[in-house]
């Protein structure tokens, strides 16, 4: 099923009875021939070449509408999968062959370092020092950390 805002789009036709406009969905409208004027209560000709090429153009138009509508929203739903899986994939981007300076690490940041002193198939996970840091509510002190995590 398609989207369209012909479902929620309303055309005014007028009567040609009493000459006061009616209200309709577009949704409502196509494939009618007739629909009752809410003044009056006579019938509205649909069938009428002005009538026809109003609700045929607006249901095209409203198909239109529609069809960019779930393009955009495919699109953005495509932008938000991609910056979340952005963001859960660790960054294994700083990889050192040796540890850092302790001063070059910022309070919380983390480096993998591949010195061979993790048993095999994992390494060095480092986190910078928090202790020359004013400290938060979530930043606890502490030195500089090292654990042996899984690696590959």
């Amino acid at each position: 099923m398609k989207f369209s805002t012909a479902d929620l789009t309303i055309l005014r036709i007028r009567c040609q009875k009493c000459g006061q406009h009616s209200e309709k969905l577009v949704i409502l409208l196509v494939g009618k021939d007739t629909m009752p004027c809410s003044n009056c209560g006579g019938r509205i000709s649909l069938a009428t070449p002005t009538n026809k090429l109003l609700i045929s153009e607006t249901a095209a138009s409203c198909a239109r509408v529609g069809e960019a509508l779930m393009k955009a929203a495919k699109l953005l739903v495509v932008i938000a999968f991609g910056a979340s899986v952005a963001y859960t994939v660790p960054l294994r981007a700083q990889t050192l062959k040796k540890e850092p300076d302790p001063k070059q690490l910022s309070c919380g940041e983390k480096v993998l370092v591949e010195n061979n002193t993790c048993p095999a198939g994992q390494i060095l996970e480092v986190t910078g020092s928090c202790l020359g840091t004013k400290p938060t509510i979530d930043t606890a002190a502490r030195g500089i950390q090292y654990h042996c995590i899984d690696w590959k």
